[in-house]
């Protein structure tokens, strides 16, 4: 039984640590700007819900990281082609 405590403990303590891992303050800042301006300056055009969309659309780069994003768009067009959505020529 006290092999159990001292796992659970061990868990606990482990959950609660705090790892002296530096923070990515440049994708966080990177993230707010690429999210908040499409927002702003739809609300100052008059057109909130455009701009909440292009919100969306211009913070999904920043949470993919920049990859590759060439090689994603040739899998998602051999996707579609597969699934006969689109037809590319």
């Amino acid at each position: 039984m006290q092999k159990k405590d001292g796992m659970f403990s061990a868990t606990v303590m482990q959950a609660f640590a705090i790892n002296k891992s530096p923070l990515p303050w440049e994708k966080a800042i990177s993230a707010g700007v690429c999210a908040g301006l499409p927002v702003l300056v739809g609300l100052l055009l008059g057109n909130l819900p455009y701009g909440l969309i292009a919100g969306i659309g211009s913070f999904s780069p920043v949470i993919a990281g920049f990859s590759n994003i060439t090689k994603e768009m040739e899998d998602l067009q051999e996707a579609l082609q597969a699934i006969g959505k689109v037809r590319i020529s």
